[in-house]
């Protein structure tokens, strides 16, 4: 499962935003073996970047 955090703060970057990934199996969900991304993940960190924003649910 994908979850978005857009408003995360990351460190002194305000609304850097991020996206945390949950494994699951046939006994639920887990936060054994989760990622988390933010967009430094990708080479930048900039302010107001609400990255994962466009995850919608």
């Amino acid at each position: 499962m994908a979850i978005r955090v857009a408003g995360e703060d990351i460190g002194a970057v305000a609304d850097a935003g991020a996206v945390t990934v949950l494994r699951g199996s046939v006994k639920g969900m887990t936060t054994s073996g989760s990622w988390n991304y933010g967009p430094s993940a990708f080479g930048g960190l900039p302010t107001d970047a609400l990255y994962g924003a466009a995850i919608d649910g």
